[in-house]
């Protein structure tokens, strides 16, 4: 990603910056939620409270873990 950032004189600078991200399937997760202790207490859609769908592209697991 490029983008521009203003310095101490006021002038523009350009800058880069990469990010990687991996994917990981939902029965990978469940498997290390499982191996790792925790319990699942929701899960939703992109961040967001909706509920997953057939086309959600990215889930957010809130955990806790188990004692």
């Amino acid at each position: 990603m490029t983008y521009f950032e203003k310095d101490n004189s006021g002038k523009y600078v350009k800058k880069e910056n990469y990010q990687q991200q991996r994917f990981y399937s939902p029965e990978y997760i469940k498997t290390l939620i499982d191996k790792y202790n925790f319990q699942i207490l929701s899960v939703s859609d992109d961040y967001s409270d909706r509920k997953p769908k057939t086309n959600t592209q990215r889930l957010t697991y809130i955990l806790k873990i188990n004692k």
